[in-house]
Order: structure tokens, then sequence, then C-alpha cells
């Protein structure tokens, strides 16, 4: 059986993934003419990524999101997700997320949009599986497990963390299935 990285090992692995897409992207435009967003500045920001407490990192996507992005990143919703970037993305420098933003609103001289369709549907596969490990870690450091009640099986958690993210509405709405071991 293959052993699964930790949430947040898989969490900042997806985020730098993301962040290297953005680069590539940024570069090709760059060397087009569209000198809006310096590559420069995504390696930069690719550097503070990396350097981040991978804890760290998918918390404050978790705290910053859960309540008011979560729904929206789900419904592929740009126009709210570029609104908000700055909240979601406030851990990381400004000026990069800034940047970020400016580069998917860049029109070309036919007021084409000049980030490809493709590049936007992987980083929303991307933000989707962000979302998704972010459920299922809030779910494993709450630590679950099952009981025999008297009515049946009843599930619970034996620590508080992140109480104000609703976990049963959210594995429902993402078809993320929540396991909860026996306690022996």
């Amino acid at each position: 059986m293959a052993v699964v990285a930790p949430e947040e090992e898989r969490f900042a692995r997806n985020t730098l993934i993301m962040a290297q897409a953005v680069h590539e992207s940024v570069q090709k435009l760059y060397d087009a003419g569209y000198k809006t967003v310096n590559p420069m500045m995504i390696s930069f920001a690719i550097g503070i990524i990396s350097s981040f407490d991978k804890h760290y990192l998918i918390q404050g996507f978790i705290k910053k999101s859960h309540k008011t992005s979560w729904d929206s990143i789900k419904n592929k919703d740009e126009k709210f997700f570029l609104e908000n970037a700055g909240d979601i993305f406030s851990e990381l420098p400004m000026e990069n997320v800034n940047m970020f933003r400016d580069m998917f609103q860049l029109k070309d001289k036919q007021g084409q949009p000049v980030i490809s369709q493709a590049l936007k549907n992987q980083l929303w596969d991307l933000f989707h599986a962000m979302v998704k490990i972010s459920i299922k870690y809030v779910h494993k450091q709450r630590k679950p497990y099952s009981y025999m009640g008297q009515s049946g099986m009843t599930n619970a958690y034996s620590v508080n963390f992140s109480d104000d993210v609703d976990l049963a509405r959210h594995s429902k709405l993402w078809g993320v299935v929540l396991e909860f071991p026996p306690n022996c």
C-alpha cells in the first residue's frame, strides 16, 4: 500500500506547482512583450512560499478562505476570486498577489485575455485540490473517532481545531469522505 504524504505536504506541493505554472505563463507573456509582471517577482514569491512552514501555509489558507471563498472556488467564480485574492493570500507579499491579479485581468490589443483558458483550468484544478486537502487537514487535526452510543455508531472529534470550518457541509459539497476510525 502506497504511503500518502500528509495534507500539509500535499498542500505545499500544490501551492508550488501553481506558482511554477504561473511563473511559466508570466515568462511567456514577458517574452511576448507583456511586461506587466516580471517573472523574477514570481520566482521571488516561489522562494517565499518554499520557506513557509507547511502547517502555517495551509492554516493561513483555511482561515482566510473557508467562509467566503471555498464556494466561489467550487463554482470557479473568477470575478469573486480576483476581488478577494488579497484576503485569501494575505500571508504572501501583497505586491505578488496584486501582480497575480493584474496578470489575470491583462488583455491583448483585441481585448482578449492573454492568459490561456488551459492555464486557468489548471489553476482551478489546483485550487480544487487545495480545498479538498484543506478539508481533510482540518478533519485529521480534529482527531476523529467513532464509538458505539445508545443510538448506534457515533462520530466525534477529540480536539477542537478550526471549529468555525463547517466540515459536514464542505465535505458533502466537495465529495470528500471523512473517516472516523473506531475508538478501541
